[in-house]
């Protein structure tokens, strides 16, 4: 009896030791933050372990890694302007876990408020104060090459349309889905690409562009031209207003801001060496034709270094779409000039009932700019507004490979 006892209580002993080893192991985990939308990093976002002061930041790229002892079954993420969103550890020593946020009613916490302006308010002057200057479309001349991409993807799908016989070649896209992410399927079926080089001068206005390369892969018909024709939307954050769908929207640095948005200083750091300043914006009144996002603005030119903002429809009547996101990224390329260096349109249409959905994407780089070059100049002895390479369609894929400014993704291959 005795016996039988000490080894039960060894054995007891074994099995908590053992458990505490499992629970106490040392694990890595890395990843990105990205707007569920947009499909870009978000800087400083929080990533811990679930009911515990262990975690870490993003970079300015989005990435966090550190290395912990595992004290929870979960890690949450969490970003100002964007919904908290968790998910599951597994039993992996290291473990890779991207995330993507989907952005929220922006809300702060109370505060007290002191006498004096708000500081947001403040960088918002000398934001609009400073618009001229840093608006490129008041340099003489300037160009650049741009590659552009469009994309159509077919999302909201079910089981019972995943399964029909036209999309069995096609059910790795569907197999591959993480089934503990916060992502839905969808099914690239259409993708153009096209690269030009791009002259602009401002007396008298006018502007030239070469195509040099273009194709189109996926299916091709009327209803896709026509999704498609939606998303050429040339947006100027510097304009007061944005036409977008047949409509003006109100530009988050408009003159006229401080009448349409509230505006609220966040946080500030270096990007690309320079300081810059965040700001959140939200409408002050609903059923306007307003967005919601932030923006970071360099403290010094206070040109705007990127902007990321989005409307739901519901809110501002738009035809046929669900959700509309914009980013811009801008580069300094010569003193205190700040070229638009990263473009992106993502629109959701709205799908009927039973149906599949459509989601449209145009992502536009730009590089390799000229400001105020001689160069510039004799690209308008020519008087065709728009020229077309002779050999434009005939380009093979290891021309677009080292032709793209960014590589497909694995959806888009």
């Amino acid at each position: 009896m005795l016996e039988n006892m000490i080894k039960y209580i060894g054995l007891l002993l074994g099995m908590l030791l053992l458990s505490f080893t499992v629970f106490a192991q040392s694990i890595s985990i890395s990843g990105r933050v990205m707007d569920a939308h947009t499909e870009e990093p978000i800087p400083f976002a929080n990533v811990f372990l679930q009911g515990t002061t262990i975690g870490t930041s993003t970079d300015i790229d989005g990435n966090y890694q550190f290395t912990t002892q595992r004290e929870a079954d979960s890690i949450g993420v969490s970003a100002l302007g964007y919904k908290n969103i968790f998910r599951y550890l597994k039993e992996d020593a290291t473990q890779i876990l991207p995330f993507k946020l989907d952005r929220a009613a922006f809300q702060l916490d109370e505060i007290v408020v002191k006498p004096g302006e708000n500081p947001a308010h403040i960088i918002l002057r000398k934001i609009i104060a400073n618009k001229e200057r840093n608006d490129i479309n008041q340099l003489d001349y300037y160009q650049y090459e741009v590659y552009n991409k469009m994309e159509l993807d077919m999302d909201n799908l079910s089981d019972k349309f995943m399964n029909r016989k036209l999309f069995k070649p096609f059910q790795f896209i569907f197999e591959n889905v993480d089934s503990t992410s916060e992502e839905k399927p969808f099914l690239p079926f259409f993708l153009t690409e096209s690269l030009s080089d791009f002259y602009y001068q401002s007396d008298p206005s006018d502007r030239r562009e070469m195509i040099k390369a273009s194709r189109i892969s996926g299916i091709k018909n009327e209803s896709v031209t026509q999704f498609l024709g939606n998303m050429y939307q040339q947006i100027n954050i510097y304009d007061n207003w944005i036409p977008i769908m047949g409509k003006n929207f109100v530009s988050p640095i408009s003159d006229k801001g401080l009448n349409y948005y509230k505006y609220y200083l966040i946080d500030s750091a270096f990007i690309d060496t320079k300081w810059c300043y965040q700001l959140n914006f939200k409408p002050k009144h609903k059923q306007e034709n307003t967005f919601i996002g932030d923006f970071w603005t360099n403290d010094t030119t206070f040109a705007v270094k990127k902007i990321s903002m989005q409307l739901v429809a519901k809110d501002v009547n738009i035809n046929f779409v669900e959700k509309l996101s914009v980013f811009q990224e801008f580069e300094l390329v010569q003193d205190s000039v700040w070229m638009l260096g990263k473009d992106k349109l993502i629109m959701d249409f709205i799908a009927p009932k039973d149906s599949p959905g459509f989601i449209g994407r145009k992502s536009t780089y730009y590089k390799d700019f000229l400001i105020n070059d001689p160069i510039t100049k004799k690209a308008f002895e020519i008087r065709d507004e728009l020229q077309v390479a002779d050999d434009v369609l005939d380009k093979e894929e290891v021309f677009w490979q080292s032709a793209r400014h960014e590589k497909l993704t694995k959806n888009e291959e």
